[in-house]
């Protein structure tokens, strides 16, 4: 869930960390993504999810101001292969939430 983004794998182990003194059980791990779910949830306009729909089917989105803004906030991660070809993606997190999700299933 974390998008192959460091930053994000320390949160939600801090997180899920946060809700136990003991082992980390499925369930905190599960308070700990939804947590990262919302955090992205404030960081993304309502009129931004449909440019973000468009990147997930493409993994090509425009070079725009509201493209490099996403980049910037890390709500849209860019991969690296190899051979230096990059592409771009919708983090996991806001895949996951509603809005998205209600963007995405538009006919």
């Amino acid at each position: 869930m974390s998008g192959g983004h460091l930053r994000d794998l320390m949160r939600l182990i801090y997180y899920a960390c946060n809700e136990t003194d003991d082992k980390i059980t499925h369930s905190h791990a599960r308070t700990a993504i939804n947590t990262l779910i919302r955090d992205y949830e404030m960081v993304v306009r309502d009129d931004e999810y449909v440019q973000l729909v468009e990147a997930y089917r493409t993994q090509n989105p425009p070079n725009n101001e509201l493209s490099r803004k996403l980049i910037y906030n890390n709500v849209l991660l860019v991969y690296r292969e190899p051979d230096a070809t990059e592409w771009k993606d919708v983090h996991p997190a806001v895949i996951q939430n509603t809005k998205f999700q209600r963007e995405f299933n538009q006919p």
